[in-house]
């Protein structure tokens, strides 16, 4: 074997492998194709003897154990500071800019504290509200936001991934959060209401694929558009969901003139992609569907 290289320098063996279990296996196979391990705080790992191999699994099990009590500790500190209401760290949330806290760490750093940012707070409480009382999904929000010329923190656009943890991030309701560890509600904090909160929870769940899957649907997907039946209505004949579609049909008239009539349909997903063996249509007219259901729902109403 060729090697590209011959020594391999790192801080800690450790170091080498992302599971504990295999990383012995990679120094010694990096040994025996003539490559030298050595770390800065360890030494040269030699396999010469049965002895070596030995130290070398007793050091990564040594090592492993440490790895794993110094994670605990972490995330026991990390609880503590969220319960008493301290931000644990990393980047501030949309809608909040870090402060100085005046608190000083083991390290002599200073810690940060949270504090609402007026402006990205507003951007927050208008996601919420097209979510919630409007019946917006995560792509509309974005595109809306986009349209009125409102821009995430980086300066570009906004993205339905970025709309989606903003909806499912509790502390905007001035409640911190670290795994299963909860802070006391902090009014200075909160920029949505609870109950709002809980609203968008519910309708997250309604709407998640296996929500759907297992139960019915009750929740409207979207109360804006041309059609009356969009993301409730599902194929008669094979189970699939109906899907809304769109085509203009291009015809020219007597006197010359293009007529370019929008065709709006519901079409079997099922039948379309070929995924069922659906019997049925392949497509309904909206209108024509629309029609017979809302005839039924006002012969409903007097009774």
């Amino acid at each position: 074997m060729t090697s590209k290289f011959d020594i391999l320098l790192v801080f800690m063996f450790d170091r080498i492998g992302r599971i504990a279990d295999e990383t012995p296996f990679v120094v010694e196979w990096f040994v025996r194709n003539g490559i030298r391990v050595w770390s800065t705080q360890e030494g040269e790992q030699r396999f010469d003897n049965h002895t070596d191999k030995l130290l070398n699994y007793i050091r990564f099990w040594q090592a492993d154990g440490e790895s794993e009590k110094t994670s605990v500790r972490t995330r026991t500190s990390l609880r503590q500071l969220v319960e008493e209401g301290h931000f644990k760290g990393g980047n501030a949330p949309y809608g909040y800019d870090l402060v100085r806290s005046g608190r000083i760490n083991k390290r002599k750093h200073e810690l940060y504290e949270l504090h609402i940012n007026e402006q990205e707070a507003a951007v927050v409480r208008i996601v919420f509200d097209k979510y919630v009382y409007e019946g917006y999904g995560p792509q509309h929000i974005a595109t809306y936001l986009n349209n009125s010329g409102y821009r995430a923190r980086s300066g570009k656009c906004w993205h339905p991934s970025s709309i989606r943890g903003m909806v499912q991030n509790l502390t905007y309701t001035g409640v911190l959060r670290c795994g299963d560890a909860r802070s006391e509600l902090m009014p200075d904090l909160q920029i949505v209401p609870q109950e709002q909160f809980e609203n968008a929870q519910r309708i997250r769940n309604e709407r998640s694929v296996r929500s759907t899957a297992e139960a019915e649907n009750r929740l409207p997907l979207n109360i804006h558009g041309k059609s009356l039946l969009a993301g409730n209505a599902y194929c008669g004949h094979c189970g699939a969901k109906l899907e809304l579609t769109s085509s203009r049909k291009w015809r020219k008239m007597a006197d010359g003139s293009l007529d370019d009539t929008l065709r709006i349909r519901y079409t079997c997903y099922g039948k379309l992609r070929k995924q069922t063996n659906c019997t049925g249509q392949t497509g309904y007219t909206v209108h024509i569907l629309d029609e017979i259901i809302d005839k039924a729902v006002r012969q409903i109403f007097p009774k």
